[in-house]
């Protein structure tokens, strides 16, 4: 199961979201699950489960507003 995005907003001035994280964890050999995006579609996604790559997976937006994100560098990377 995949949740399309963590947080959803409204795009329109003076509608602004700071420091946004989105952790996944769970049972390294479970079913793969996760979050496509942090953010109306911005920011990277996290998956854990059986050949995710683990069982901890964590992404962060610094900002985003009206549509415009400013995101930190992807920090999950399948091993």
């Amino acid at each position: 199961m995949f949740l399309e995005d963590a947080v959803e907003v409204p795009d329109t001035p003076g509608v602004l979201v700071e420091n946004v994280c989105i952790v996944e964890i769970a049972r390294g050999d479970g079913p793969i699950v996760g979050i496509n995006h942090i953010v109306n579609g911005r920011g990277f996604g996290v998956k854990t489960g059986k050949d995710s790559g683990g069982g901890y997976a964590v992404q962060r937006l610094v900002r985003y507003c009206n549509g415009e994100s400013e995101v930190r560098p992807d920090e999950y990377k399948k091993k």
